[in-house]
């Protein structure tokens, strides 16, 4: 079907592969699979089954007339009685075990009051139902069209994958309902589930040469902004580097621990590498390695390292690796995977930096934390690059912590005696996905975040950077993430020198970029499209200045600049400029380019403190005079 505003999500870190729905668009009518439970019978969409349990309706319309639509769609609702009820349609695909595939669908409500689920379920040759993953995608209420996503790896022992959309509640409705009411119902459309191919940095090794990373979307080779920061391999370069290597009969917590402790042993100064086989090896505690040390694996997937079950400690602790007061380190080829049990996860993070500086991870694959996957604090000079993070539930993908709780940050902090800050890092060519808070959230000064792909997360958004200084986000796709694609403020913090260039932002549920408040922040050539389509309203393709409270220590954006953007079909107002631009800065937005009509009737919107009209002062209007003229836009009245 087609929809006002394209709503595209890319098959993440591969070119795009052929839908393997091949009825997702529910145009072509075959026998109904399910029976009676298509209420829209005889009528029905080829390939696709139905179940319903409970007062539930699952039905085809070619034409609905209440949607304002002239292409079919399958609307699935719930009556308000009490008990578990739901409605659910499904399409099966045949599937080898560790295959990745992208499950989305568009999803639009009315008056939701129930979820909706999009859900994989794995079915062995005989028949018989592996686990089950499931994401809860969407809030109630109504809302418009919207792309929801779900990355779904094939389970051990699968023959097939079965895809479903349903709707469902436990209970009765949740909310008030007046009378008479039900449950609302649920739409859906142009469902896609696409192969998704490993990032190629994992695969093929590093493909960029030392000084350069790789931005995936792209795969082009391109130059850092500092390419001084982060890990420097000087100290292993100079070094006679003494190699030890685990035995595969040796892959147990005892024998891991044992050599690690061997290498510990070692006379100050002795640098190491200690080679593990392709093997998986079961952790009983955490595994602290010393400095001065490589720990190379197999390759992900080959040597892969389970965790404990339970933190111990608390704090920043970790599960996994925790690295405390070391200086070079380095981490490549190998998994680390939380999920020591099925569904079951740690309590905590999975790999832990603290006071320590010169670590490396590449090449590594940190999946099925409780808390976050990586985070280090009081660490300068970190780097992770060509690696995969996903699938953090109840936190965040990478994550640096410094100024977190402090009321100034990170420059003027005090960190106290012997503590360093988390400045000079790299977060380079890495695909961090399906977290429940934020694929990446940094605290921290000097940093560039650089040529990864930032995608789905399930509660927030793509990267939140409320007090970082002097951060450099570049080339990256950040995208189907539930809240904002950047978010820069949180808590009345405030971030300063913030460098958002040359990144794709799209399909994100709130804003492409939200910085309510900040100094000296930079918005150039960026794609900013499709983004905005909430349940709360319709939100903006930027968002600047929107923070304001003349009760908090911080109330200012002062110094923006939105220049050479384009702007494509995001739901709200392309920009936004709210009240907290204070007189005492300026700002410019120039040369940026508008591909659609804006629904509101205009792109920009500026408002003030004490000016009634969005217009704004003389010199406000004299720096938006010359795009606005040449773009043929109208400066929108404040409400």
């Amino acid at each position: 079907m087609m929809v006002v505003v394209l709503l595209v999500v890319a098959a993440l870190a591969a070119p795009a592969h052929a839908n393997l729905v091949t009825n997702g668009d529910f145009e072509t009518l075959g026998a109904c699979s399910g029976g009676s439970h298509w209420d829209s019978s005889p009528d029905c969409p080829s390939g696709w089954s139905a179940y319903s349990s409970g007062d539930a309706t699952v039905e085809w319309f070619q034409r609905p007339a209440d949607r304002d639509q002239t292409d079919p769609a399958v609307r699935v609702s719930l009556a308000s009685t009490p008990g578990y009820k739901v409605g659910q349609i499904q399409w099966a695909i045949p599937v080898v075990p560790g295959e990745q595939y992208l499950f989305s669908a568009l999803v639009m409500a009315d008056d939701l009051r129930s979820e909706v689920l999009i859900q994989a379920q794995g079915r062995d040759a005989s028949g018989g139902w592996l686990s089950e993953t499931l994401t809860s995608p969407t809030s109630k209420g109504s809302f418009v069209w919207k792309r929801i996503q779900l990355a779904v790896t094939a389970p051990a022992g699968a023959a097939t994958l079965a895809f479903r959309l349903r709707n469902q509640t436990s209970g009765g409705c949740r909310g008030t309902l007046s009378a008479g009411s039900d449950c609302g119902s649920v739409w859906f459309d142009d469902v896609e589930v696409v192969e998704i191919e490993e990032p190629p940095s994992l695969a093929s090794g590093n493909l960029c040469p030392e000084g350069q990373f790789l931005e995936l979307s792209t795969k082009e080779c391109l130059d850092l902004q500092a390419p001084g920061w982060g890990y420097d391999s000087s100290p292993f370069d100079a070094a006679t580097v003494v190699d030890y290597n685990l035995a595969p009969a040796s892959c147990t917590h005892a024998g891991l621990a044992a050599i690690i402790a061997t290498i510990a042993s070692q006379p100050a100064g002795t640098f190491s590498r200690l080679t593990l086989p392709a093997c998986e090896i079961e952790l009983e505690n955490w595994i602290s390695p010393p400095g001065n040390l490589i720990i190379q694996g197999a390759g992900t997937g080959k040597t892969r390292i389970r965790t404990r079950l339970n933190n111990v400690g608390g704090g920043i602790s970790a599960v996994a690796f925790w690295m405390n007061d070391i200086r070079n380190l380095v981490i490549r080829d190998l998994t680390i995977d939380g999920e020591r049990t099925a569904g079951v996860y740690p309590s905590t993070n999975i790999v832990a930096i603290k006071r320590s500086a010169n670590v490396l991870l590449e090449r590594v694959e940190i999946i099925h934390s409780g808390g976050t996957g990586l985070v280090w604090r009081n660490s300068p000079n970190v780097t992770i690059r060509y690696s995969v993070v996903t699938r953090n539930h109840e936190n965040h993908g990478i994550g640096c912590a410094d100024c977190e709780g402090l009321s100034v940050c990170p420059y003027e902090a005090d960190f106290g005696e012997g503590q360093f800050e988390s400045s000079e890092y790299q977060i380079l060519s890495s695909w961090s996905h399906q977290t429940d808070a934020y694929p990446v959230d940094v605290h921290s000064a000097s940093g560039e975040v650089a040529g990864n792909l930032l995608e789905g997360s399930v509660l927030y958004s793509g990267i939140k950077a409320p007090d970082a200084v002097n951060l450099h986000v570049r080339h990256n796709r950040i995208s189907g993430n539930e809240a904002a694609g950047v978010l820069l403020q949180v808590d009345w913090r405030m971030p300063d020198e913030i460098f958002i260039e040359d990144n794709t932002i799209v399909d994100n549920v709130h804003d492409g970029i939200n910085a309510p408040l900040g100094e000296d922040i930079y918005i150039r050539r960026n794609y900013i499209a499709g983004n905005g389509f909430s349940s709360v309203g319709n939100l903006q393709g930027v968002s600047v200045g929107n923070g304001w409270d003349p009760a908090t220590p911080f109330n200012y954006l002062r110094n923006v600049t939105i220049e050479g953007n384009t702007f494509d079909g995001n739901a709200g107002f392309e920009v936004r400029v709210g009240p907290s631009w204070l007189t005492t800065g300026s700002a410019h937005l120039q040369f940026n380019e508008y591909l659609t009509p804006d629904p509101n009737g205009g792109e920009i919107r500026l408002r003030r403190p004490g000016v009634t009209a969005c217009e704004g002062s003389e010199e406000e209007v004299l720096q938006l005079s010359g795009e606005v003229a040449e773009n043929a836009l109208a400066i929108v009245p404040c409400n």
